[in-house]
């Protein structure tokens, strides 16, 4: 298997366990059992577990913003933005194990090393900023009355509100659908 490959597969099975069982549930010795490979071949490229807990941190939150910034280019409404948003979080309920890996980690929060603390509260952040940025936007656009101080808040309750409609609509038989109608009929009501 080639090194790129192999460091790739080694973040997909890590990021399959981590949904399935948390960051608590699995070891390098889980990985290396679905590999077929010996546990210093994952310690190579990830020398400890919260290395590879920081690479998945990085690796899913960039790949989470990309999408949404190449979504959002072609977007004018601060609506439209927060729609798209929204539907980042409903694709979640599109995978298999249809759990958000960050929230995944946020539930094990206490228990995670410091450094995978800091790298979750960063990208947390990241998303809050981005949708209070968007919250601004949408009031120059007089999308909303929404007062300049109640940014940052109103974007902390989107964000933190969205996570916990995607857990909720894991009980539904349609998912996806129960989950974005109700995240487009909050946001509606928000802003």
């Amino acid at each position: 298997m080639r090194t790129e490959s192999l460091r790739q597969n080694i973040l997909q099975i890590a990021e399959r366990l981590l949904k399935e069982k948390g960051y608590n549930g699995w070891s390098y010795q889980d990985i290396s059992t679905v590999i077929g490979i010996k546990k210093a071949s994952i310690h190579y490229y990830f020398p400890r577990k919260e290395d590879l807990g920081c690479e998945l941190i990085e690796y899913y939150h960039h790949n989470s913003l990309e999408n949404l910034t190449e979504t959002c280019r072609k977007l004018t409404k601060a609506n439209d933005k927060l729609a798209a948003f929204a539907r980042l979080y409903a694709n979640v309920l599109e995978q298999p194990n249809c759990y958000c890996l960050l929230g995944m980690l946020a539930a094990d929060f206490m228990t995670l090393p410091d450094k995978m603390q800091t790298a979750l509260r960063k990208s947390f952040e990241e998303e809050r900023n981005w949708v209070a940025q968007v919250l601004e936007e949408g009031a120059t656009q007089d999308l909303w009355d929404t007062e300049e101080s109640s940014f940052e808040l109103k974007a902390a309750v989107i964000v933190n509100c969205l996570q916990g409609m995607l857990l909720m609509a894991r009980l539904e038989k349609n998912p996806q659908k129960a989950f974005f109608e109700n995240a487009i009929l909050f946001l509606q009501n928000l802003c």
